[in-house]
Order: C-alpha cells, then structure tokens, then sequence
C-alpha cells in the first residue's frame, strides 16, 4: 500500500448465475439449465515491468461473459445420463489468473477452449 502500486494476480470481480429446472416422472426425474459466468475487466494489474514485475498481461485482464446450456435424465436415481454445451456463443477469452502464471515471470496467455460439447454417463452400483 505505501508505494502505490497494484499487486499482481488480484482476481477481478465476478458473478454466476444458473437457472435449473426440474420435473419428474414415472421412473425418475429430467432436468435442463442455463448458466452465465460475468468476469469484469481487471484494471489495476502488474502490468508494467518497469515498475513491478509486469505478471499480468492485459490481454488476460478484460472482461467476459460465456453462457453453458445443459439437461439430463435420472432413471430410478440409479442411472443418468447428462449432456450440455459450454461456452455457447463460442467466446474468445482468457481467465486473469491461469496455472502458467504462477510457473514464469513471463507468463504466456493461455485461452479457454471454445464451444464445447459434452456428454456424460452416471450409473450407482
């Protein structure tokens, strides 16, 4: 706080949101959802290696929103199968504080996958 300046790898605000509804029938119960993931623009970083150790790196410091949609079904709460895709609006972006940066002074910015789809088997035994 005495010299002014911002201290590197301060995670910037962020929110989330889902929307899950859910509904049963004879054999069991389904399900589908929306979620959202607000990342505001992180403004004070260490960015500057002149007057820090310039961490940061501004093009993993502005903001985002990525929405997920999903659904699935539960059998006799036995079996389950679920399927979604995350990052629906296939939107560039890069987390502010990711792995490579805890590992260089350089840190390279490593962006997250785009659309992407899935899906996924449970089964209780």
């Amino acid at each position: 706080e005495t010299d002014g300046r911002p201290l590197y790898q301060i995670r910037p605000f962020e929110a989330a949101v889902q929307a899950d509804y859910k509904n049963y029938f004879a054999h069991g119960s389904y399900n589908i959802g929306a979620a959202t993931r607000f990342v505001a623009k992180q403004t004070r970083g260490d960015f500057d290696a002149a007057r820090g150790l310039g961490i940061d790196k501004r093009e993993a410091a502005k903001g985002f929103t990525v929405a997920d949609l999903y659904a699935g079904v539960n059998i006799k709460d036995k079996y389950g199968l679920r399927l979604g895709v995350n990052n629906v609006f296939n939107k560039k972006y890069a987390e502010h504080i990711s792995g490579d940066h805890v590992l260089a002074l350089s840190p390279s910015v490593v962006y997250a996958p785009g659309r992407t789809y899935w899906l996924s088997l449970h089964a209780a035994f």
